[in-house]
């Protein structure tokens, strides 16, 4: 176990996180209507989920070794594909945000392996996680061949599926502190950005 603070990588992975509110804020505010919010609550979701399943990660088992940096970069870049994809999702292009997704999921999946190898409660962990994630994948891949309004049904049965297999239990107050200040960020961004 480590001591309680976050990391500075977690902390630029959450300002990562922060871009992405940021953009899908400025895709709302060019869509002001309850149609918008919809689609702003819609990719809100799964992109905060993201964070979520980094950040529980990162509280159990975070190792700050050289693959574990690659892992998260990595991350990182699948996640800014996700909000790049996202401001096309309604627009008839969102099979982008969903193979974003996919791979953002995947990466975590392989932080967990890898911690699993190491640390042996981890493999609980692990299996509570793949139990989710293969469903819930493969309805992600799944909705790529089917048209567009049937996809976004089984994103948010994916999305379900995932919901009610999360462990919620954190380890640390980390997540206290990382949850807030993430919080914060997200939504002054997203407060400024609709000003303008």
């Amino acid at each position: 176990m480590r001591d309680n603070h976050a990391s500075w990588v977690e902390l630029f992975f959450d300002l990562v996180f922060v871009v992405v509110v940021a953009l899908l804020s400025e895709n709302f505010r060019e869509h002001l209507s309850a149609i918008g919010f919809l689609q702003f609550v819609a990719l809100f979701v799964p992109c905060w989920w993201a964070w979520v399943l980094f950040t529980f990660y990162a509280d159990r088992y975070d190792t700050d070794d050289v693959i574990h940096r690659l892992l998260i970069l990595t991350g990182m870049l699948a996640v800014i594909f996700l909000a790049v994809n996202a401001r096309k999702t309604f627009e008839g292009s969102s099979v982008g945000f969903a193979i974003s997704y996919v791979v953002v999921r995947s990466i975590v999946l392989a932080l967990y392996v890898r911690a699993s190898r190491h640390v042996p409660v981890a493999i609980t962990n692990l299996k509570l996680y793949f139990a989710s994630y293969a469903p819930s994948t493969s309805l992600w891949l799944l909705s790529i061949a089917v048209p567009e309004p049937t996809r976004y049904v089984l994103w948010a049965i994916g999305m379900t599926i995932e919901a009610c297999y999360a462990d919620y239990r954190v380890t640390t107050s980390c997540w206290n502190s990382r949850a807030s200040l993430s919080f914060t960020r997200a939504i002054w961004s997203a407060d400024a950005d609709c000003v303008r």
